[in-house]
C-alpha cells in the first residue's frame, strides 16, 4: 500500500503536461482496496502481538494522514482507524514520529 501512495504523490506532484490522470486514479484505487482489506483484517492486528507487520501498516496509513489528508482514510476504514488509534498511542510510535511542526 506504502508503494501504491508514495507513486500516487509523485504522480500527483507532476507538471500538468507530464501528470496521468489515469495513474493517479489506479494508486487511489489500489489504495482504496488495500484500505477495505486491512479494514477486514483489523480484528486479527489488534489480536496479535505488534511486530513488523504492524509497523508498515501503520508506517502506510501515518502517511496518508501526511500525503492525503484531505482522502479521508478513517470514514473508508473505521475498524482500521480503531486499530491506528490505539498504535498512535503507544510511545514508541509516538516517539518515532517526525516532527511536522505542530
Amino acid at each position: 500500500m506504502l508503494d501504491a501512495e508514495i507513486l500516487w504523490r509523485n504522480e500527483r506532484e507532476r507538471s500538468d503536461a507530464s501528470r496521468s490522470d489515469v495513474l493517479i486514479a489506479a494508486f487511489e484505487t489500489k489504495t482504496i482496496a488495500a484500505l477495505a482489506l486491512l479494514d477486514n483484517e483489523a480484528e486479527a492486528l489488534a489480536s496479535t502481538p505488534f511486530a513488523i507487520g504492524h509497523v508498515a501498516v501503520a508506517c502506510a496509513l501515518g502517511y496518508l494522514d501526511f500525503r492525503f489528508d484531505a482522502f479521508g482514510w478513517r470514514d473508508r476504514a473505521p475498524r482500521l482507524a480503531a486499530w491506528f488509534a490505539t498504535v498512535e498511542a503507544r510511545d514508541s510510535y509516538r516517539d518515532t514520529s517526525p516532527d511536522l511542526g505542530e
